[in-house]
């Protein structure tokens, strides 16, 4: 269609009659330096191409990145590599003198007793299996971490979306917008063992799910001509996705947080979901992914939906499966050291870029500092239930964070689990604890004296003395 259209004929043309001032020996020769700026391909534009055409350029592009993937997978495998050592950053850390870091392997003395308890308790919810009364899973137990992911990542409760702004081209007729990036499956763990000290400043994070892939969504707009914007067709979007089964994967996470400044951020600063990644980053002098460890049990095969036709998806979905299938071997031992030989070395350089932002910073909400009195319903509140009580701005003006907490904590501790007719509360939290403190679930115990005094001045009483001493209590 390009050939036969005429367009690679107006290319030659172009190129012929605009080559003479690109010649130094011609008379029409303009130095480089003296140009518009304009080359002689300016004026070529990309063809305009039918709605058949187009769906031939997709399954090109999508047989070449099957094939690309395969090969890109064997090439990890053949290569040899020295294996990641999840410690490599903690043997190289050199601290300057008065800097003290975060311990992981002794947080009560870093953060206080009381957060250390709150951490591993915290993983004892995210790694076993609690109550799940709308048994999402088709089961009444599952992972807590499953359920929180459902709750409060989760779209529609199926997928995990990460929405493009701003990111479209044109080329000639066809308009594209990068739509979405999905993710499906994250809440299918099942396994989690998360903030494992291996040493100082470095933990381990090992999950486990039982499915995961990825959607890419694109939306394709046709117009009639390159220059028109009436849309003859669309917008339409296609949704690549690829998926892996069986996906283990150990997470070895290096950060030194200094105390300093981590003693320094104002609670406010917190209060605010999309500033508390900046305020970590600004914490800490160094963080890496040492480790990206991981196993596969199957690649899935690629799907493509939308947009193309029915028949020419056929052909693609059968010469995919035949591929996927002939080389799935490789694939299930590529796609690991591609995990942590390519993915984890992109991450670590995203994360240096993000901390070198000039304009990654820990900001303070104004709020606090400009009101004396904090109004609890604007804080604890949604914008929604604020907005209906009267004398509130309705507008989450303390941030999002102390209404999320507040929300998380009735519904996962405090709602009564109607097959133990008991908050979660009490196996969570009180019963661990009280258990730790006094060797009893659900009591405490406090030896020796708690409360004693002497006096000598009730005589108008008619006592001499008296003494009140309460111990042992339980």
């Amino acid at each position: 269609e390009v050939i036969m259209g005429g367009y690679v004929q107006d290319v030659l043309g172009t190129l012929v009659r605009d080559s003479a001032i690109s010649c130094p020996h011609s008379k029409s020769y303009i130095p480089e330096d003296d140009r518009s700026g304009e080359s002689i391909f300016s004026n070529i534009g990309f063809p305009a191409l039918s709605s058949d055409a187009i769906d031939t350029v997709i399954y090109t592009a999508a047989l070449a990145g099957e094939v690309g993937l395969i090969i890109f997978a064997e090439d990890h495998r053949q290569t040899n590599r020295v294996p990641t050592d999840p410690l490599s950053a903690q043997n190289d850390l050199r601290v300057a003198d008065g800097v003290k870091l975060l311990d992981f392997n002794d947080l009560s003395n870093s953060i206080g007793s009381l957060l250390d308890a709150g951490i591993n308790d915290l993983r004892s919810y995210l790694s076993d299996e609690v109550n799940d009364p709308k048994k999402r899973n088709g089961n009444s137990m599952d992972l807590g971490i499953n359920l929180v992911i459902r709750d409060y990542l989760l779209q529609d409760g199926e997928k995990f979306s990460f929405e493009f702004e701003g990111d479209n081209f044109r080329a000639g007729n066809i308009f594209v917008n990068l739509n979405a990036l999905k993710v499906v499956g994250l809440d299918t763990l099942t396994s989690v063992d998360i903030i494992d000290p291996l040493a100082p400043q470095t933990i381990m994070n090992r999950l486990t799910w039982d499915n995961i892939s990825l959607e890419l969504h694109v939306d394709i707009t046709i117009f009639d001509s390159p220059t028109s914007n009436v849309a003859i067709e669309g917008p339409e979007t296609l949704i690549v996705s690829l998926g892996v089964e069986d996906l283990s994967i150990e997470i070895g996470l290096f950060a030194a947080m200094n105390l300093d400044k981590l003693g320094g951020i104002e609670i406010g600063s917190l209060l605010t979901s999309d500033r508390i990644f900046g305020c970590m980053m600004r914490m800490i002098d160094k963080v890496e992914l040492t480790q990206m460890a991981s196993t596969v049990g199957r690649v899935t095969v690629p799907t493509l939906e939308g947009f193309m036709g029915e028949e020419l998806r056929s052909t693609l979905i059968e010469s995919v499966e035949i591929a996927f299938e002939k080389y799935q071997e490789e694939l299930v031992e590529g796609f690991p050291l591609i995990i942590d030989d390519t993915l984890r070395p992109l991450l670590n350089g995203a994360l240096v870029a993000y901390t070198e932002r000039p304009n990654v910073q820990c900001l303070s909400n104004e709020r606090f500092q400009t009101e004396d009195i904090v109004d609890f319903r604007d804080l604890f509140l949604s914008k929604e239930e604020a907005a209906a009580a009267a004398g509130t701005r309705g507008t989450a003006p303390y941030g999002d964070v102390a209404s999320f907490l507040k929300t998380f904590i009735r519904r996962e501790l405090l709602e009564i689990d109607p097959n133990t007719g008991e908050p979660p509360i009490n196996d969570l939290v009180i019963r661990p604890l009280t258990a730790d403190q006094s060797g009893v679930e659900g009591d405490l115990l406090f030896p020796g004296s708690l409360v004693g005094f002497q006096t000598d001045s009730a005589e108008r009483f008619g006592i001499d003395t008296m003494v009140v001493d309460i111990s042992d209590a339980h």
